[in-house]
């Protein structure tokens, strides 16, 4: 599977990084947020390192994310939202709202595809690639999950994330 999943992003344009992209600093910069290069899981107490944006949430909790940590390209800027709800549910679940892993995965591809359609309903690349994007996280997502033990309120719908993120529209160029 994990073969699979690096040819298709091969083939789609989609390589690696392990730095924190212009996005993501933009993004948390213009909501209220820091960049921070580590931060410690509540549940486990283990450090997670990595670059991520740390926000508040109207209560003052504390909430990280770091969008698409792992492809590079215009996906990764397409889907930023749907990764941040993602980053967002991962961390904050099954402790906020019940959720399962599954459900976690499972909205995250709804909401890829929902980018896809609005971006270009005719794209079969953009469905094939958010295919891909949810195969990763479903295979190997486990670790990530169930972070926090504590309720945190986080926006749970790519609307009522404060800002639109930039997603371009998808040629066939």
């Amino acid at each position: 599977m994990k073969n699979l999943l690096v040819n298709v992003m091969l083939i789609f344009g989609v390589s690696t990084t392990a730095f924190a992209d212009q996005q993501l600093v933009e993004y948390c910069t213009l909501t209220g947020g820091e960049i921070v290069s580590e931060w410690t899981c509540p549940a486990t107490g283990s450090v997670k390192m990595g670059e991520a944006c740390k926000q508040k949430n109207a209560a003052g909790q504390p909430m990280y994310f770091n969008g698409c940590s792992a492809p590079e390209g215009r996906y990764k800027t397409l889907f930023f939202k749907a990764c941040v709800i993602h980053d967002l549910c991962y961390h904050h679940e099954p402790a906020t709202n019940n959720k399962s892993k599954a459900d976690c995965d499972n909205q995250f591809l709804t909401n890829m595809k929902k980018i896809c359609k609005t971006t270009n309903p005719f794209s079969l690349e953009c469905g094939i690639v958010a295919q891909t994007f949810y195969a990763a996280v479903d295979n190997a997502g486990d670790a990530a999950f169930t972070c926090s033990k504590e309720n945190v309120q986080y926006p749970a719908d790519m609307d009522q994330l404060p800002l639109p993120s930039p997603a371009p529209f998808i040629t066939n160029n």
